[in-house]
């Protein structure tokens, strides 16, 4: 019966005149210090840390976007995305919960008639100004209304109520 061991470590050997079995071969062979794979090692661990960054990054990003939709209820998309992102790492229900409770009041909100009166200050040149000034926030942030984007211009531009 042969025996062989493989990946095995040897710190040290002591030799002794009288073996346990005189008979046994040992082969010993002397390897020089693995470098490359520690190097290997460092870098794909650097690259994995990168790549964590990145996906934590579009995580982040990706909470603040559905988080800005709701600033017009007075929630901070700053203040509100670390709230939404926690929740969904927690539980998946929670945060549908939440979304659920924040689209009701948007809702409620747009129905409320708040921006109906917007879309009815200004007249002829000024009314065309805010209707562009609307459009470019609008197209800077597509989760907007036209009536909510509407409502920021002439925030933005009291001048032109």
């Amino acid at each position: 019966m042969t025996a062989t061991l493989k990946q095995l470590e040897i710190d040290e050997i002591s030799l002794v005149d009288a073996g346990a079995n005189p008979g046994a071969n040992v082969v010993i062979i002397k390897r020089k210090s693995p470098d490359k794979p520690v190097e290997l090692t460092a870098q794909v661990n650097a690259l994995i840390n990168k790549l964590s960054a990145q996906v934590e990054k579009i995580m982040d990003d990706k909470f603040t976007s559905v988080a800005k939709r709701y600033e017009i209820l007075g929630q901070k998309a700053d203040e509100l995305a670390p709230i939404l992102k926690a929740a969904k790492a927690q539980d998946e229900s929670l945060y549908n919960k939440i979304i659920g409770a924040l689209d009701a009041a948007l809702k409620v909100t747009e129905q409320a008639g708040v921006f109906d009166e917007v879309g009815k200050r200004g007249d002829g040149l000024k009314s065309n100004d805010i209707q562009k000034y609307a459009a470019a926030i609008r197209q800077r942030n597509p989760t907007l209304t036209f009536r909510q984007a509407l409502d920021a211009a002439y925030l933005q531009h009291p001048e032109l109520r």
